[in-house]
C-alpha cells in the first residue's frame, strides 16, 4: 500500500544540501582547535572536494585582501588583513587528520583531496610569510612603521614543511599507500637533502614501492626503485652513521637484489647498532636469507635460530629454518618446525611478526612524526 502511494505521488524532489562556505570551515577548525575533533572530522569528510577547495581559496583571498591603517594625524596606508597563523595550520593539521582516515578507509581519492588541501595550505601560508616580512622590512623605520601595521604584517607560524611532508611521508607509508605516499617523501627530502629521517622515509618508500611492482611482475620498475632506494639509504648511512634502520634495509634491498655478499656487512653493522628485539630479529632473518642465497644452509639456519630467539612467536623465521635444516639434514629434521608453526597459527592473540609491517616503514617513524607536528602546532597528542 505504501509503495502504491509513493508511485501516486510521483518523483519526489531531493533536498539540496546546502553548499558550504568560508565561514562554515572556520566553525569547523574552531572545533577541531578545541579538542571536538569527532565531530569536526565527521563534518568535513563530508564536504565535497569541490567545497573543501573552494574554501582553501576563501581562505587565501582573505589573505589579499587589502585594509586601511592608520599611521599618523589624519594619515592611512593599505595593508594586507592580518592572517592568524595558528588558525591556518590547525585546518591543515584537521585535513591531514581527515585524509589519513579516508586512507584507512580505502577512499584513496577523496583521501588525496584532504592531504593536499593540507599541503596547499601549509604551502601558501609559508609563502605568504615571506612576501609579508619583505613588506614589513621595507616599512621598518619609514614613517608608515607602527605597531598596528606590525602586527598586520606578522603570521607566527610553527610548522616547518620538513617536519610536515615528513609526517605525511611516513604516515601514508605505514597504510600501505606508498603511491600517495613518494610525493610527500620526496619534497622532505627536497627540502632537507642531509637530513637522515627525510632521507630514511624516502628510501622506505621506494624500497615498498620495489616489492609492490615485483610481486606485480614488473621487474623494471622493481629494479629501478631498488636502485634509487640503494642510493638513498646510502645516503642515510652517511647522514647518520649510528642509525640501524637504514643499515637494515640496505642490507635488505642488496638482498632483493640478489647481491647477498655485499648485503652481510650492512646487516651486521645493523645488528652492532640495533636498539630492539624487533630489529635484531630482522637483521638475522636477512642474514639467514643471505647465507641461503650463498649457499650456506647450516650458516642460514644459525641466522634463523637467532632471529627466533630474538623474536620466539615468528612463523616467518620458523619456516625458514624449516627450509634450512631440509636442504642440511633432510626432511625429518624440518617437519616439527612446520607442524608447530601450523599449530600456532591459530593463535589470534599471538603478537605480530614485525616481517609483515616491514614494508609499512620503521616501526613508531610515523607516530613520532605526527606527534611532533600535533604538538608542537595545537599543543596536544594526535587522535585527542
Amino acid at each position: 500500500m505504501l509503495l502504491l502511494l509513493l508511485l501516486a505521488a510521483g518523483p519526489q524532489a531531493v533536498p539540496q544540501r546546502s553548499q558550504n562556505d568560508l565561514s562554515t570551515y572556520l566553525t569547523v577548525v574552531a572545533e577541531y582547535r578545541r579538542g571536538y575533533r569527532d565531530a569536526a572530522l565527521r563534518e568535513i569528510r563530508g564536504w565535497r572536494p569541490g567545497e573543501i577547495g573552494a574554501a582553501v581559496q576563501a581562505l587565501r583571498l582573505e589573505g589579499q585582501r587589502m585594509h586601511s591603517v592608520i599611521v599618523g594625524p589624519g594619515k592611512t596606508i593599505r595593508v594586507p588583513a592580518r592572517i592568524d597563523g595558528p588558525i591556518v595550520e590547525a585546518t591543515a593539521l584537521m585535513h591531514v587528520e581527515a585524509g589519513l582516515l579516508e586512507v584507512q578507509s580505502l577512499r584513496l581519492a577523496v583521501a588525496q583531496s584532504q592531504l593536499e588541501a593540507a599541503a596547499r595550505l601549509v604551502e601558501w601560508s609559508r609563502d605568504l610569510r615571506t612576501q609579508r616580512l619583505a613588506l614589513l622590512a621595507k616599512l621598518r623605520g619609514t614613517p608608515n612603521s607602527t605597531a598596528e601595521v606590525e602586527r598586520a604584517l606578522t603570521i607566527d607560524l610553527k610548522i616547518e614543511a620538513r617536519d610536515f611532508y615528513v609526517a605525511l611521508g611516513a604516515a601514508t607509508l605505514s597504510l600501505g599507500a606508498f603511491e600517495m605516499a613518494l610525493p610527500f617523501a620526496e619534497k622532505a627530502r627536497d627540502g632537507a637533502p642531509l637530513d637522515p629521517e627525510a632521507l630514511l622515509v624516502t628510501a622506505c618508500v621506494k624500497e615498498s614501492l620495489a616489492l609492490q611492482e615485483r610481486a606485480r611482475t614488473h621487474e623494471d620498475k622493481a629494479r629501478r626503485l631498488r636502485d634509487e632506494a640503494e642510493a638513498l639509504f646510502r645516503e642515510t648511512v652517511v647522514a647518520e652513521p649510528m642509525g640501524a634502520e637504514a643499515h637494515l634495509h640496505l642490507g635488505n634491498v642488496l638482498i632483493a637484489d640478489g647481491r647477498p655478499r655485499e648485503a652481510e656487512p650492512a646487516l651486521q653493522r645493523a645488528v652492532e647498532l640495533t636498539p630492539s628485539n624487533e630489529q635484531l630479529y630482522l637483521a638475522s632473518l636477512f642474514l639467514g636469507r643471505a647465507a641461503e642465497l650463498e649457499g650456506s644452509s647450516n650458516d642460514a639456519a644459525a641466522f634463523y635460530r637467532r632471529a627466533l630467539d630474538a623474536w620466539p612467536p615468528s612463523q616467518a623465521a620458523r619456516l625458514a629454518l624449516a627450509r634450512a635444516l631440509e636442504s642440511s639434514a633432510g626432511l625429518s629434521a624440518a617437519r616439527a618446525l612446520v607442524v608447530a608453526s601450523l599449530a600456532d597459527s591459530g593463535d589470534a592473540a599471538r603478537e605480530p611478526d614485525p616481517w609483515w609491517s616491514y614494508p609499512f616503514g620503521p616501526k613508531g617513524l610515523a607516530t613520532a612524526a605526527i606527534e611532533r607536528l600535533w604538538q608542537t602546532v595545537l599543543g596536544r597528542s594526535f587522535a585527542r
